[in-house]
């Protein structure tokens, strides 16, 4: 197999969160079966960079300049030079390059979208006013989710998202998603897409089993209200007393010294040896997301460390962690669900907890084959 991709990302692992990391493992996998890569990517360093790993994925690390979009013209020249090599486009971010890669270069497109952007400008689907999906098209209630952000960045955020669904509409080949929730809901934001829209389920990532040495609770989605992290305290609160055990919260330093005394621990941003020994700790991961994650990842991660999960049924959640032996789905934004959950993983001891701990590592692993995965990715990449 020689063909050259050459994917563009606004980052890339190990830099940023999940879908950095979700891509890596795609591109890992293909490159395993002979694919070659040219990944171009910004850098929060100051330095631009060029990294070669196993021969087959060249990495070109380009550094931020404040506005991407700008940057990404700052560098067009080099951009180009990188690009002329492609037979194929893998795009997950830079959607502004889009219509040069389609008018000059005349390669397939394959764009796979790991949040919602450009169909949403906030890139989460979520409406903050009633705290539940969104659906709507409507500029004036876009812009009210984004008015959080400086007025400098709110107008062109919300123009860009407009123009980069266009672009991504018209010329890309083919569009991925990461979960059938995310793709119904983009579809739902735009039914254009329909006919070109398909799934892959993320790859993975090798992580062994952790076992459990307490009984703690743990939550790692930081003070987001979209990660439900003041739903989960309402609930917490109505039942922390009946047990010895502490909730474990990341990010989330920024909370008033009394939540201690509701046995919440609080932590900045968890990694590491520290992140390990947290997950020695607690028995059970809690993710009460009230946005519809497109393909949830610490719920997965959970569920290989060998943790029993309580997750809202919202999102790309039930398809990843559904139905397994040691997971509880509850409705997102209902507290007396969440705290009745919490209550079940409580009552448990420790032994019961390893067993559907085991149960959901085990389940998982036979639910996301690798082998399945890549050769879906495979067939797409030599069909379009």
């Amino acid at each position: 197999m020689n063909m050259r991709i050459v994917t563009l990302c606004n980052w890339f692992y190990p830099e940023a969160s999940g879908k950095e990391l979700a891509t890596f493992l795609h591109i890992r996998a293909l490159a395993n079966e002979g694919f070659k890569f040219i990944v171009i990517t910004n850098t929060s360093g100051n330095n631009y960079t060029k990294e070669i790993i196993n021969h087959a994925i060249e990495i070109h690390r380009f550094p931020q300049i404040k506005y991407s979009e700008l940057a990404d013209l700052f560098y067009l020249k080099n951009y180009n030079k990188l690009m002329s090599q492609a037979d194929k486009f893998y795009v997950l971010g830079k959607f502004n390059l889009l219509f040069l890669m389609k008018t000059k270069f005349k390669k397939p497109i394959i764009t796979h979208l790991h949040d919602y952007f450009p169909f949403c400008p906030y890139g989460i689907a979520y409406n903050r006013d009633n705290y539940s999906p969104c659906y709507s098209k409507s500029a004036r209630k876009c812009y009210r989710c984004i008015s959080h952000k400086p007025f400098v960045i709110r107008i062109p955020k919300l123009f860009l998202s407009y123009s980069y669904e266009y672009f991504v509409e018209h010329f890309s080949n083919l569009i991925l998603f990461p979960s059938q929730a995310s793709r119904n809901l983009a579809i739902k934001l735009n039914p254009r897409i329909t006919y070109k829209s398909f799934v892959v389920y993320n790859h993975l990532l090798s992580i062994s089993y952790t076992p459990i040495y307490g009984n703690d609770i743990g939550f790692f989605g930081g003070l987001s209200v979209e990660k439900g992290a003041y739903f989960l305290i309402k609930a917490w609160r109505r039942i922390f007393n009946k047990y010895s055990t502490k909730l474990h919260m990341s990010r989330s330093l920024d909370l008033p010294s009394y939540m201690e005394k509701l046995n919440i621990i609080p932590y900045g941003n968890l990694r590491g040896h520290i992140y390990n020994e947290v997950y020695k700790r607690i028995k059970a991961v809690v993710v009460p997301s009230l946005c519809p994650d497109t393909a949830p990842y610490v719920p997965v991660e959970a569920c290989l460390r060998g943790r029993i999960v309580i997750a809202s049924k919202i999102g790309g959640i039930p398809e990843y962690v559904g139905d397994l032996p040691g997971v509880k789905l509850v409705p997102p934004n209902d507290i007396n669900a969440l705290s009745d959950a919490l209550e079940w993983v409580l009552s448990l001891n420790r032994n019961e907890a390893t067993e559907l701990g085991i149960k959901n590592r085990e389940e998982i692993l036979r639910r996301f084959d690798a082998g399945r995965i890549t050769r879906l990715l495979i067939k797409i990449f030599e069909v379009v």
